[in-house]
């Protein structure tokens, strides 16, 4: 459907920005019935598996990955 395409294409459109704190898709391509992301290797794993991971955070622990989702919703923003 029309919507399902948007939203894939803006997605696709994301993931093709180059920044520090992003992982970026190395390349797209589709089937009949999927889109297939082929995105970075990040050899630290995911933020929210590494958050789930601690057992508590300290405050500047807070302050450091909040600043870099900040900066990265930033660039996504200023980079339209």
């Amino acid at each position: 459907n029309t919507s399902d395409w948007a939203a894939s294409h803006a997605e696709k459109k994301c993931l093709q920005f180059k920044h520090p704190l992003l992982v970026s898709a190395v390349c797209t391509f589709d089937d009949p019935y999927y889109l297939y992301y082929v995105m970075e290797f990040s050899s630290g794993g995911s933020l929210f598996d590494f958050v789930v991971s601690l057992q508590s955070l300290e405050e500047d622990l807070v302050r450091i990955i909040g600043l870099e989702v900040l900066l990265s919703i930033r660039y996504l923003n200023d980079t339209k």
